[in-house]
C-alpha cells in the first residue's frame, strides 16, 4: 500500500481540564491565548493491492463538511457494484451488469425484509432499524460465539491487523514508498 496524510490545522487553542470531585462533571476550558501543536492528521488517503490483485482506495478526513457521520463503502467488480452509506444505513445500492440493456442502473434495496441479516427479531418489513440497534447485534454475535465455543468476530486479532495497515500507511507516508503490510510485525 501507499499512503498520504496531511495535517491542515497545525495549532489549536489549548484545552484545560479540571478534574471533578465525586459526583461533579469534568470542566473543560478553552484558552484562546495558549496554542498547542496538533499531532494528528486531518486527512489520510491510501491505495492498496490485495493478494487476489484487486485494488482498493481508502480515504478518511476530518474535513468532509456536510457529512455528519459519512462512512461509505463502495465495492466494484466485473459483474456490478454495491454501495453502503452509514448515514442511510438501511439502504443498499446495487448495480448488475447482467441486467438487460436499457434497464441497467443502480437499484435501491431497502434492507429491512425478514430475509435480510439481523432483521428477523425487529419490526415489520419497511420499518428501519437505527444506529443503536447495531450495538445490540454486536453483543448478540459476541454472546452467540461464546455459546458456540468459537472466537467472536471481530476480535483483538482483527484490531491488530487493522493497526498493522495503519502503521504501513504511516511508514509509506514517511518513506514515500509502497509498503507491504507483511513488513509490519
Amino acid at each position: 500500500m501507499i499512503g498520504m496524510q496531511e495535517t491542515f490545522v497545525r495549532k489549536r487553542p489549548m484545552l484545560g481540564k479540571t478534574f471533578p470531585k465525586q459526583g461533579e462533571r469534568i470542566k473543560v476550558e478553552v484558552s484562546h491565548e495558549e496554542m498547542e501543536e496538533v499531532k494528528v492528521d486531518n486527512a489520510t488517503l491510501f491505495l492498496a493491492r490485495f493478494r487476489n490483485r484487486a485494488l482498493g482506495s481508502f480515504e478518511a478526513t476530518r474535513f468532509a463538511h456536510g457529512c455528519k457521520n459519512g462512512q461509505r463503502i463502495e465495492i466494484n467488480g466485473s459483474k456490478g457494484g454495491l454501495v453502503f452509506e452509514l448515514e442511510d444505513m438501511n439502504i443498499l445500492w446495487f448495480y448488475s451488469c447482467e441486467d438487460a440493456n436499457g434497464l441497467q442502473g443502480f437499484r435501491r434495496i431497502q434492507a429491512t425484509e425478514r430475509t435480510h441479516p439481523y432483521m428477523s427479531p425487529w419490526w415489520a418489513p419497511g420499518h428501519i432499524i437505527g444506529y443503536e440497534n447495531t450495538f445490540v447485534h454486536v453483543i448478540y454475535d459476541f454472546m452467540k460465539a461464546i455459546d458456540e465455543d468459537r472466537t467472536p468476530l471481530p476480535n483483538f486479532v482483527d484490531g491488530l491487523e487493522c493497526q498493522r495497515v495503519l502503521e504501513a500507511v504511516e511508514i509509506s507516508r514517511q518513506e514515500k514508498r509502497w509498503v507491504d503490510v507483511n513488513e509490519i510485525v
